[in-house]
């Protein structure tokens, strides 16, 4: 097996980023740069669905009352206290 050398090795990791940026930029839309496009791919992994099991009062919104049955879309860390307060469960 041939050794590599570090020269070699940081080569081939640099290529292997070209190439991700690359896909990336073949599924960016017309118009939208590749950081607004990660920017709204990590958005949307950081937020979830939930189903409202029972009614509960928005936590920041006194006025806003969420009502059983609801979907909504929650950031993610929102979204794990709501649902361990048995108010709410993820969307299937």
């Amino acid at each position: 097996m041939a050794k590599k050398t570090v020269a070699t090795a940081e080569s081939e990791a640099v290529g292997q980023q070209t190439e991700e940026k690359n896909e990336l930029e073949e599924k960016t839309p017309v118009g939208a740069t590749v950081e607004e496009t990660q920017e709204e791919r990590e958005t949307l992994v950081q937020q979830m669905k939930i189903v409202v099991l029972k009614r509960f009062r928005d936590k920041f919104d006194h006025k806003m009352w969420y009502e059983a049955g609801d979907e909504v879309t929650f950031d993610r860390e929102r979204a794990i206290d709501v649902i361990e307060r048995d108010l709410a469960k993820l969307k299937e």
